[in-house]
C-alpha cells in the first residue's frame, strides 16, 4: 500500500472516529426531566427531576403544595443543582447535610434507577441512612417518566 493510499485510509478513520465522538458527546450532553409522582405520600404533588449527564447534576423542582390537617403551604421551588454520579444502571446524589432550626443534622440520598425510573429518596437525621435508628429515617418511593410534549 503507498503511503498516499495509506494516509489517505488513515483519515477516513479519524475522520469517523471524530465524528462518532462528537455525536455520542452530544447525545450525552442533552438534558433529561423526569415528572415524578410520590407512591409513598399520594397526596404530595408531583414533583420534576433534571437530569444534566454532562455536567453531572440533579436538580429537583417541587410545586408549591399544602398539608397537614392545619394546612401549611409551601411555596413552589427548585433544589440543586447538586453534584450527581451517573452510571449505566443507577444514578445517585447525595444533598449535602445541613442542620435545621433545632440543631438536628439531617441526610438526604437518592437513587434512580435508570431502567424503571424509579426514585428512592432516604432522608435520616443524626446519621447517614445506613447508620441512623429507625426512628430518625424515612424512605419515598417515587414512580418517574420521562417527560415529553403531549402536542
Amino acid at each position: 500500500m503507498s503511503v498516499t493510499k495509506w494516509n489517505s485510509a488513515t483519515g477516513l478513520l479519524l475522520s469517523g472516529a471524530a465524528a462518532l465522538a462528537m455525536s455520542s458527546q452530544a447525545a450525552m450532553a442533552a438534558q433529561t426531566t423526569l415528572v415524578c409522582n410520590n407512591d409513598t405520600r399520594p397526596d404530595f404533588e408531583g414533583m420534576t427531576v433534571a437530569l444534566d449527564e454532562a455536567r453531572g447534576t440533579v436538580t429537583f423542582n417541587h410545586p408549591a403544595h399544602t398539608i397537614g390537617r392545619i394546612p401549611h403551604t409551601f411555596p413552589a421551588r427548585s433544589d440543586g443543582p447538586f453534584a450527581a454520579t451517573f452510571d449505566s444502571k443507577t444514578i445517585t446524589v447525595d444533598i449535602p447535610t445541613y442542620t435545621s432550626g433545632d440543631g438536628i443534622i439531617n441526610y438526604s440520598h437518592y437513587t434512580i434507577d435508570r431502567v424503571t425510573a424509579d426514585l428512592l429518596q432516604f432522608d435520616s437525621s443524626n446519621a447517614p441512612f445506613d447508620q441512623a435508628a429507625e426512628r430518625d429515617k424515612v424512605m419515598y418511593h417515587f414512580t418517574c417518566h420521562v417527560a415529553r410534549a403531549l402536542f
